[in-house]
């Protein structure tokens, strides 16, 4: 027990140590490594408990010390005995069992197939699917609904059939449901991400640049998965137990902890009882309480020491996790020991630590190292002895999923330009209002250049002696009769689009009924039916 009061000075090792060696050079004072009084451990333990540690500070508290040499933890108990120089704090974490080896077939089918969507968190799924791409598809409606050539017209053809009257066939014109095209436009938003392409014809200006961000939307967001995919399948999957300490405490698991560390937490988390502390083995040198503080032993590694989940059932001692500050597990893991250890989840909570003084030198040494301190001497030396791990590092690649924030540039520039494409939707119907005289163009073009005929949808095409009378198409005879084309006995044809065309003879026509006649294109000014279907309607005379 007295090895913790043996000397000479450079047995000893550490940031500490180095920084009060510092200190006596610079105040120009000796370090006598003294043992405590032995008369006094009885009362220390009754106080305190076991450990050489408050057995220091319980007799730098009755001046029989002036400081005691270590990064002590600074509890409430500790701090109400004597001064203290403060050093510093250290995050405390939930320390679990990994498994880089694999488990059940179940396990790894599950794991594999979520891999695909590790790239994103829940949230930025959620976003993209049921906000972005129906937002961006669904604009394309608003700015191409009803205007020639687009994909989107007001009216169709159709052909009407009467079973009743042996199949006859009726060309007819018929309002399109609006919520049709913008079911079809949200999913051409969805095929064209998976397509990495929108191959749907646009002719509006709006249009266009509601395109533009739909194409940097695609291009970014694809990029982003693809990269952060790779990234993710190149990493070694790690299996753990739980994700953090709350989801431990739940599951009722059983965790290991040094005393002081874990008076911390109780602190914090009081809904956790001690039940759920392993006590510290009598066996081994312990009092049966919660919490690791035995003398005869190194508290802070048993508590890595006692981590075994498959040893829980059979014996109390053991645990499936435990709570340590991070320092702790880097210089085990130092030493290459303890590598299927590694934190999960936030930080637990934090320690402070620090030095204990004796009252009747505290003023005048704790200034001295405070001013040492501030210099960054002691910083220094935490930085030299900063432990390297011996240990292949576990990494898991859950961590990197990207979330709506991370982003933020990809939504900025595609709602950008679908901002600027209403802007120009809803303002080029008051910029024609301005001008003296509209002019429609019979040559369309889409985004790519490719050519449009924009009076080419839903036009009539009729022989040159039939005109208009009672609102239907007749034929004017050699005896100036009128007879109703629609009453014709003539055969019926179709064309290539599969619109009806009737066929009749007349004088000066030839034996086939098709050469030598006459056609002319009638477009009436009232109706939109030009641009209500996507071939051209026939009616032969």
């Amino acid at each position: 027990a007295g090895a913790h009061f043996k000397g000479p000075v450079d047995r000893w090792s550490g940031p500490v140590v180095s920084f009060v060696t510092e200190a006596a050079r610079a105040g120009n004072f000796l370090i006598n490594i003294t043992e405590p009084p032995a008369f006094l451990k009885p009362h220390s333990q009754e106080y305190f408990g076991p450990s050489n540690f408050d057995y220091c500070v319980y007799t730098t508290a009755l001046g029989y010390l002036d400081f005691c040499v270590a990064q002590y933890t600074v509890t409430d108990q500790r701090a109400s005995t004597t001064d203290w120089l403060l050093l510093g704090s250290q995050d405390i974490h939930l320390v679990v069992y990994v498994d880089q080896e694999g488990g059940t077939a179940w396990q790894n089918f599950r794991d594999s197939t979520k891999t695909i969507f590790q790239p994103f968190t829940t949230a930025t799924w959620m976003f993209v699917i049921f906000l972005v791409i129906p937002l961006l598809g669904g604009l394309m409606v608003v700015h191409e609904y009803g205007h020639a050539g687009s994909a989107f017209p007001k009216m169709e053809s159709v052909v009407e059939i009467d079973d009743e009257k042996d199949g006859q066939q009726e060309i007819k014109e018929r309002k399109v449901p609006l919520y049709r095209h913008i079911i079809r436009s949200v999913y051409i938003g969805y095929l064209s991400v998976l397509q990495q392409n929108y191959s749907q014809s646009v002719v509006t200006y709006g249009a266009m640049l509601n395109l533009l961000g739909i194409s940097f939307f695609i291009l970014t967001i694809i990029a982003v998965y693809t990269a952060n995919l790779a990234a993710i399948l190149t990493q070694q999957p790690v299996r753990v137990t739980v994700s953090g300490l709350e989801q431990a405490v739940a599951r009722g698991l059983r965790i290991c902890a040094e005393r002081k560390t874990l008076e911390i937490v109780r602190a914090l988390y009081p809904n956790i009882t001690d039940d759920t502390f392993v006590k510290d083995p009598t066996y081994l040198g312990g009092d049966g309480k919660p919490g690791f503080v035995c003398s005869l032993c190194q508290s802070r590694r048993r508590v890595f020491e006692m981590i075994q989940p498959s040893m829980v059932s059979r014996n109390d001692s053991f645990c499936h996790a435990a709570i340590a500050p991070l320092e702790d597990l880097e210089v085990e893991k130092q030493n290459g020991e303890f590598c299927k250890l590694d934190i999960v989840g936030e930080v637990v909570g934090q320690v402070q630590t620090g030095m204990p003084v004796y009252e009747g030198v505290s003023a005048e040494l704790i200034s001295l190292l405070l001013k040492l301190k501030n210099d960054g001497v002691y910083d220094k030396e935490v930085l030299a002895a900063r432990p390297e791990s011996q240990c292949q590092p576990a990494v898991q690649g859950e961590g990197s999923a990207l979330s709506i924030q991370q982003l933020t540039g990809i939504w900025v520039v595609s709602f950008g330009f679908a901002f600027a494409g209403l802007v120009v939707t809803f303002l080029m119907p008051r910029i024609e209002r301005c001008r003296k005289k509209h002019v429609q163009s019979v040559i369309g073009y889409d985004q790519t250049g490719q050519r449009i005929n924009m009076l080419e949808r839903g036009d009539s095409w009729i022989h040159n002696k039939t005109i208009m009378k009672n609102s239907k198409r007749v034929f004017v005879g050699e005896d100036s009769a009128e007879r109703d084309l629609d009453a014709s006995s003539s055969g019926m044809a179709k064309n290539k689009f599969g619109t009806e065309a009737t066929r009749r003879k007349s004088k000066g026509d030839d034996d086939d009924g098709f050469k030598g006649s006459k056609f002319t294109s009638i477009h009436d000014d009232d109706d939109d039916s030009f641009n209500s279907t996507n071939g051209r309607n026939y009616r032969y005379s």
